[in-house]
């Protein structure tokens, strides 16, 4: 039996592949679905005190990318499917291989999962990135340019030589500049990782 997280994540997944398609007329890249969903967490951290699904992250060079989802989508692609999308490999124009999410056809996942503020906050995201002229570079560079977590840790992971390291939901919060409303926060945060170790 999947747990709540799991299906909220695999519901996000197929609407943000669906929507996309629909919006732009070309399917989602896994490039741009991990930047969608980091924005998803990160955004909602740093408005409501808690992620909406609850990834880990690591900096990339290019951007967040869920490190669990990053290893699952590279064996369902030899062994198996989602229930509400695909993910598969195709040859890319430019050359080489790329993996994008395909939603399945007469499969619909259940909003229900999700609260009116990460709907709202989903609705964004869509209005924002589902724009068919957008390149997953551009996904890439709005991460960089707007996602504090992802800076601490990629300037961390070249301090140290390496590929990749581990980002933090809490330094998202860094450059609020409302003390109380950054506390609050910050305890709401804590509490949620509480919870989520517990489970």
């Amino acid at each position: 039996m999947k747990t709540l997280r799991e299906r909220k994540l695999e519901t996000a997944i197929w609407y943000f592949a669906k929507e996309h398609l629909r919006r732009t007329g070309k399917k989602l890249t896994q490039t741009m679905l991990f930047k969608y969903l980091a924005f998803l967490d990160f955004w909602s951290v740093k408005q409501i005190g808690r992620p909406a699904i609850g990834l880990g992250y690591d900096a990339f060079p290019y951007g967040p990318v869920p490190r669990k989802l990053y290893r699952d989508f590279q064996k369902i692609i030899r062994y198996k499917d989602y229930e509400l999308f695909r993910v598969i490999k195709e040859d890319a124009p430019s050359g080489g291989k790329r993996i994008f999410i395909v939603p399945i056809e007469g499969k619909e996942g259940n909003l229900k999962f999700f609260s009116k503020f990460e709907l709202n906050l989903i609705e964004k995201l869509l209005e924002i990135f589902g724009d068919g002229s957008l390149t997953a570079r551009h996904f890439s560079e709005a991460s960089h340019q707007e996602l504090l977590a992802w800076k601490k840790a990629w300037e961390k992971a070249k301090k140290l030589n390496r590929k990749r390291y581990p980002m933090r939901f809490e330094d998202e919060l860094e450059n609020l500049e409302n003390n109380e409303e950054k506390k609050l926060l910050k305890e709401r945060l804590e509490t949620y990782e509480l919870l989520m170790e517990e489970l």
